[in-house]
């Protein structure tokens, strides 16, 4: 039966949110925080796939796994994505225009984006 992820999937994800954390710790002050968020993240689904492995999952169980995993995916390549917009904040001649957009830009819906992948 298909999930929609492979068991290769759920083997990258979770190098991909740790791939993720480590680009959030490394950049600018304003990312910084989000690194916080992005760990527990990589845990968790470092967690799920252990369990995952050992072939401990319902049918049930693993489409909640896939769709998780699918749903982390989608939020962290997101965060990639304004950590490139906005890498200038990470320099030491920052753009004005970037501070603040990022401003404008709310931390904390990539926050709660998180978050809720985890709890």
């Amino acid at each position: 039966m298909s999930f929609g992820f492979s068991i290769s999937d759920f083997i990258t994800v979770p190098q991909y949110a740790w791939n993720v954390y480590k680009a959030c710790r490394d950049s600018a002050e304003e990312f910084k925080e989000l690194s916080n968020e992005v760990k527990p993240l990589h845990t968790v689904l470092s967690s799920s796939t252990n369990i995952a492995s050992r072939g401990f999952l319902t049918t049930e169980n693993a489409e909640a796994l896939a769709a998780l995993q699918k749903n982390c995916y989608n939020v962290l390549t997101d965060l990639l994505t304004q950590l490139d917009k906005y890498r200038s904040l990470g320099t030491p001649k920052k753009r004005l225009r970037d501070r603040m957009r990022w401003a404008a830009e709310s931390v904390g819906d990539f926050r709660m984006r998180l978050i809720s992948n985890t709890t």
